[in-house]
């Protein structure tokens, strides 16, 4: 949860090997998906694991905070050969091609760069300038900079994107609920 969104986030790997840091990617959820996830997770997913208490008089397994792993081992995510699998099924019958990851994921990023950036207005965080600037450049100007040499000169956000920072959380939040938008999807409730 972060102002007042329901969120969750991946951890990208694919950069790893080069920067030696996992990406960060962080989605904000609409206000209905995000309700739903919220009642899936407060009271079905506590009521299913009372529910397997009772029934097989095991002792009970340990939950997990991954949404998407397997029964026996709830600290392991699912393959995305198994996530592939379940979007395929799921698309079967609503597109001529059913979706695997790598499509849906080409499918978003075209969908971005044709629709959502003509919508949105570019986003610049050094921003400290504009009547659009955010009002926390202040603490940059504080210490006697503006806002990209601060973080150039302190090394505030050398770790951009790669941990979860408030102006990281703030960028990404800005881009799912221009998403939400595109969609028609109400951000918050």
């Amino acid at each position: 949860m972060y102002n007042t969104f329901i969120i969750y986030v991946i951890r990208y790997h694919k950069a790893k090997r080069s920067t030696n840091n996992e990406f960060t990617v962080v989605r904000f959820l609409p206000a209905r998906l995000g309700k739903l996830l919220y009642y899936y997770l407060t009271y079905i997913r506590l009521f299913a694991a009372m529910l397997e208490r009772e029934i097989s008089m095991k002792p009970t397994r340990v939950s997990s905070s991954l949404l998407f792993c397997t029964f026996n081992e709830p600290h392991r995510p699912w393959p995305s050969t198994r996530l592939s699998d379940v979007l395929a099924k799921s698309s079967t019958g609503l597109f001529e091609k059913p979706f695997n990851i790598r499509l849906y994921r080409q499918l978003s990023i075209c969908v971005t760069e044709k629709h959502i950036k003509r919508l949105a207005k570019p986003f610049n965080r050094y921003d400290d300038q504009s009547a659009d600037a955010d009002p926390n450049v202040v603490f940059a100007w504080q210490s006697g900079h503006r806002p990209l040499q601060r973080g150039l000169t302190y090394g505030l956000d050398g770790a951009f994107p790669s941990q979860m920072q408030p102006a990281l959380l703030n960028i990404y939040e800005w881009a799912s609920v221009e998403w939400h938008q595109f969609l028609g999807h109400q951000s918050r409730s």
